[in-house]
C-alpha cells in the first residue's frame, strides 16, 4: 500500500516540473453534504485528476478493500457523468463495508436494486450507478446527500452516514493539495 502511494506521488512531483502543466487548488464546500460536479474544466488537470485517483486508491486501501484497484474507474465516471468523485466511493463505503461485505457475483457494491442488481463486472456497476445517479437524481434536483437518500435508501441517517465518509476523503484531499502546494513552492 504505502509503495504504491510513494509510487504515485513520485509521478506527481515529476509531472510538476513541467511547465506545459498547471495546478490548481479547489476549494472544498462547507456544507459538505452538497455535491460538486466536475467537467472538463475543473478536472482535466492532470494533478487534480492523479490526487482525486490517489485519495480514492488510499481510502480503499485503508480497508483492505477490492475497490481499491478500481479507483480510476471512480474518477473516470465522475469525470464523463459530472458528478461529485467522493459520491460513489462514499455511497459503497456504507452500503457494502467499503466493498467488502457484498454478493460478489452481483459485483454490486452500491446496493442498487436492494443489492441485488447484476453488473458483469466491478466497473460497469461504477459506470451503470454513476450514469443512473446524474440521471435520476442529480438531474432531477437531488443535489445533495440528504435528497439523494431520500431515494436511495430507507435508513433515514443514510445521508449522514454518507456525508461523514464523503467528508474523510475531501480532507484527505486536502492533505494532498497542501503537500503539492509545499512541493511547488520549494
Amino acid at each position: 500500500m504505502g509503495q504504491k502511494i510513494v509510487q504515485t506521488l513520485f509521478t506527481v512531483i515529476f509531472l510538476l516540473t513541467f511547465p506545459q502543466f498547471t495546478f490548481a487548488n479547489e476549494k472544498i464546500s462547507e456544507n459538505s453534504a452538497e455535491l460538486r460536479s466536475y467537467n472538463g474544466s475543473n478536472i482535466n488537470n492532470h494533478y487534480s485528476y492523479l490526487i482525486k485517483n490517489l485519495v480514492v486508491a488510499e481510502f480503499f486501501e485503508k480497508y483492505s478493500s477490492p475497490l481499491a484497484k478500481k479507483s480510476s474507474a471512480f474518477i473516470s465516471s465522475c469525470i464523463k457523468y459530472q458528478i461529485d468523485c467522493y459520491l460513489l466511493p462514499s455511497i459503497a463505503a456504507i452500503e457494502s463495508y467499503y466493498g467488502k461485505r457484498y454478493i460478489k457475483e452481483y459485483n454490486n457494491p452500491f446496493g442498487w436494486g436492494g443489492g441485488y442488481y447484476r453488473f458483469k463486472n466491478l466497473e460497469e456497476a461504477i459506470d451503470v450507478v454513476s450514469k443512473r445517479l446524474k440521471n435520476r437524481y442529480i438531474a432531477r434536483g437531488a443535489t445533495n446527500l440528504k435528497l439523494i437518500g431520500k431515494y436511495y435508501s430507507t435508513d433515514p441517517n443514510w445521508w449522514v452516514k454518507t456525508t461523514r465518509i464523503k467528508r474523510r476523503l475531501e480532507e484527505l484531499e486536502k492533505k494532498y493539495n497542501l503537500l503539492l502546494d509545499r512541493i511547488i513552492v520549494q
